[in-house]
């Protein structure tokens, strides 16, 4: 709420001087944008990133890209919950576990949402997968703008590390057989 009130503030400045500066203009209003979408308030969001889409476009580039692809070029994921137990080993000793990567192929809504989950990769443990899916419902995307609009934007890629233990290494077949005779190391 404290946030909420600071931005809003924060817009209302920006907004009342003519000569504020359009990057932060962008900038503000994309920050207040951002909350709205966190807060699953999408329509609410709305306004706030067609002004900071209006802004980027007097905003000088940076890098060679305009402002306006920095900002809305691609869906921007915002919010994400994450599954139960991605982490559990994560603090063991490295030659302990692994990390793997479930991966998910969906569709940004112009709302921000995920739709259209479809798993890639399962990274070796499908019950977790099945967690990952269902925790990647719960992102939130500041989507892609084209033209000062929100448009659906599909394949994007989400992907969610997992630590497993490693499977223990067989030692090597050192022992010898009754009857082998014995070796010497050179």
């Amino acid at each position: 709420s404290e946030g909420l009130r600071a931005l809003e503030r924060a817009t209302a400045i920006v907004d009342a001087h003519p000569d504020a500066p359009p990057a932060s203009i962008a900038a503000v209003h994309v920050q207040l944008g951002d909350l709205f979408q966190v807060r699953q308030a999408p329509e609410s969001a709305l306004p706030h990133y067609q002004r900071a889409w209006q802004a980027a476009t007097r905003s000088p580039t940076t890098d060679g890209r305009p402002v306006q692809e920095l900002l809305f070029g691609e869906p921007l994921r915002l919010h994400y919950v994450l599954p139960d137990g991605w982490d559990r080993y994560a603090t063991r000793p490295p030659e302990e576990v692994e990390r793997r990567l479930v991966e998910i192929e969906a569709t940004v809504t112009p709302q921000g949402r995920l739709q259209d989950l479809t798993l890639q990769s399962d990274a070796g443990d499908p019950k977790f997968a099945q967690r990952a899916l269902r925790a990647a419902e719960s992102a939130r995307y500041r989507p892609r703008f084209v033209d000062g609009q929100p448009v659906e934007t599909r394949g994007v890629r989400f992907t969610q590390p997992l630590y497993v233990l490693r499977e223990p290494q067989e030692p090597a077949n050192t022992a010898r057989k009754a009857g082998d005779p014995p070796t010497e190391d050179k």
